[in-house]
């Protein structure tokens, strides 16, 4: 989830590339981007990029002033085209030169020659590139000093900040070696917009403290790179799941199920095949021969007394397991 605290989830710019984007599409004619789509096949969003520009153009008037420096919707304005035009793939050599040449007609179609130019498709990309951070930097500084004085600086937030004054250095010492650089209006804007400086002297003195979470996290990657033995000892028991106990090892599981199952293992085949004997026994012809080898020829009343009553609590258990149409087949049926 976006840290609401940090001003990079609350830039301006790119609120307002995303207005530029959308919000006067309805304006663009779809006959003459689907024109400029057949002509580029292979830059994919170029239709949705024609009808954005061709809305702006149609509706330029209407569009924000950022109350920054003189004409800057303008100034903006070339920058979203650019950008987006880099973003399609394409630069300032070889079939860029079409798509220039039709921006250029837009611009003259909608009679903007006086209000506002066609700019920066003669720059490179590395210049163009500083020269759009500069101006993003100017419309979200306030924003940024917001955030950054109120709520503190993470050290990516300062390293944003230092990288902007890094590129202001950069290309105010380019322009000074040669003012004539197309790229060098961003450093009169930024004047214009900050005249004491605001954007190179501002620094964060304020840095945000590391979460409790970040600190663990930071504790158990160095307990990975040495012995987590102590870092786990001091933590505590440690469960998979929030809120529950810690569960036995799975040595400790595998060993309880194998001395469960043992027994029963033993068991069942026995009872299986001592139900089989008794069957033979009982329900077969079988059984007066098996009493002939197996039992003593004779017997007196005492052991004859005992066989008996065996006799009658195997056939007590024998009943209540039997179905009731096997038990009732079988009643009366002693060998």
């Amino acid at each position: 989830m976006a840290d609401q605290e940090d001003f990079k989830y609350n830039l301006k710019s790119i609120n307002h590339y995303k207005y530029l984007d959308t919000y006067y599409k309805f304006g663009g004619s779809h006959s003459e981007c689907d024109l400029l789509r057949r002509e580029f096949p292979s830059k994919e969003g170029i239709y949705d990029f024609c009808l954005s520009l061709r809305g702006n153009l149609e509706y330029f008037d209407n569009l924000k002033n950022l109350d920054l420096f003189t004409n800057d919707k303008c100034q903006y304005l070339n920058c979203w085209i650019h950008d987006r035009l880099l973003n399609l793939g394409f630069d300032i050599a070889g079939e860029s030169t079409t798509i220039f040449l039709q921006i250029l007609k837009y611009f003259t179609f909608f009679k903007l020659d006086e209000k506002c130019k066609y700019e920066f498709f003669h720059i490179d990309k590395n210049k163009y590139e500083k020269m759009k951070k500069l101006y993003d930097y100017v419309l979200d500084f306030m924003n940024i000093q917001w955030y950054a004085n109120t709520y503190g600086c993470s050290e990516e937030n300062k390293e944003y900040i230092n990288e902007r004054r890094r590129i202001y250095q950069e290309v105010k010492e380019d322009c000074e070696n040669n003012t004539r650089q197309a790229y060098c209006i961003v450093l009169k804007h930024l004047k214009e917009a900050y005249k004491n400086d605001e954007l190179t002297s501002f620094e964060c003195t304020k840095m945000k403290s590391i979460p409790l979470r970040a600190e663990l996290e930071g504790k158990l990657q160095g307990a990975h790179r040495g012995d987590s033995g102590d870092l786990q000892h001091a933590l505590g028991p440690r469960s998979d799941h929030p809120g529950e106990f810690p569960t036995a090892s799975a040595g400790q599981t595998e060993e309880s199920s194998f001395s469960s199952s043992t027994p029963m293992a033993v068991f069942f085949p026995f009872l299986g095949s001592l139900l089989s004997v008794f069957t033979l026994y009982r329900f077969t012809p079988m059984g007066p021969w098996l009493r002939t080898r197996f039992l003593p020829k004779k017997m007196d009343g005492t052991n004859m007394g005992e066989v008996e009553t065996f006799e009658s609590v195997e056939n007590d258990y024998e009943n209540v397991n039997l179905t009731p149409h096997i038990s009732k087949h079988l009643i009366g049926y002693n060998p």
